[in-house]
């Protein structure tokens, strides 16, 4: 039988304020590419954002597909999920992670009633660069009941110090057939003093000059700019007019909370 879509006012509570900054997740629903209806298949990361090739990992088979009403569950959003028969699927985002900032990844997760695919020992994964700084397990006696639906959150922060140019990357790895993702979201939580860039508990003059230096190289990739991109005060991967203004307003207050 098929299961109702997980109730809204369950899955609204993740997008309450107080989460930080939403982060884009490029194809974080699975909607990005179109797949026939009741059809599936792998990850092609030139299209889908998703790769199952993960340095010194296993490769898993994950992919797209629409369940609808011709399987035996209905996605929680939109037309199309995101599946794992096993393995480690990654998504690098183009946002750079931010030194000591809290990070709030969502994901909804099902369990199919099939006897294709019992529940599974699902682990979410929060890197930046080469760094892992968050990491969620869960195992199959707290999946979901067979043809629904779960929300899953994954809080970390991350250390102080980061590897050059840290793009923000989500992982999912299941231990075998099969997991159901949907609706992945991230929010960065704006840190107790923006602005403050050299850590002395002032956002003063001192600031505005590696500020204004990091302004001028504008781009996080860039080798010049510092570690961390500590000057991205919206983590969107650039040094711009943007940050410029919540800088303006840190400066204003000048004392740390």
């Amino acid at each position: 039988m098929l299961q109702s879509r997980l109730p809204w006012l369950m899955f609204a509570a993740i997008c309450s304020t107080g989460l930080g900054q939403p982060i884009p997740i490029p194809n974080g629903n699975f909607e990005a590419v179109a797949v026939s209806p009741c059809g599936f298949r792998g990850f092609f990361i030139e299209t889908d954002s998703w790769t199952n090739t993960i340095v010194n990992l296993p490769v898993g088979s994950g992919g797209i597909w629409t369940p609808g009403t011709c399987w035996d569950m209905l996605p929680p959003e939109g037309a199309q999920v995101g599946y794992s028969n096993g393995g480690t699927s990654a998504n690098t985002l183009p946002t750079f992670a931010a030194p000591s900032t809290k990070y709030t990844l969502s994901v909804l997760i099902g369990t199919r009633s099939h006897p294709c695919c019992a529940p599974q020992t699902v682990t979410l994964q929060l890197w930046a660069g080469d760094q892992q700084f968050g990491l969620l397990t869960y195992s199959p006696g707290q999946a979901p009941p067979a043809g629904t639906w779960g929300l899953r959150t994954l809080v970390a922060t991350t250390p102080a110090v980061l590897p050059p140019s840290p793009h923000l990357q989500i992982r999912f790895s299941v231990s075998g057939a099969q997991a159901d993702f949907d609706d992945f979201q991230l929010f960065g939580a704006v840190g107790a003093c923006p602005g403050d860039l050299n850590g002395d508990d002032l956002v003063d003059d001192s600031d505005f000059v590696l500020f204004l230096a990091a302004y001028n190289i504008l781009d996080c990739a860039d080798p010049s700019m510092p570690a961390g991109c500590p000057a991205d005060l919206n983590s969107d991967g650039v040094v711009d007019d943007a940050d410029f203004v919540l800088f303006v307003a840190a400066y204003n207050e000048l004392v740390c909370p």
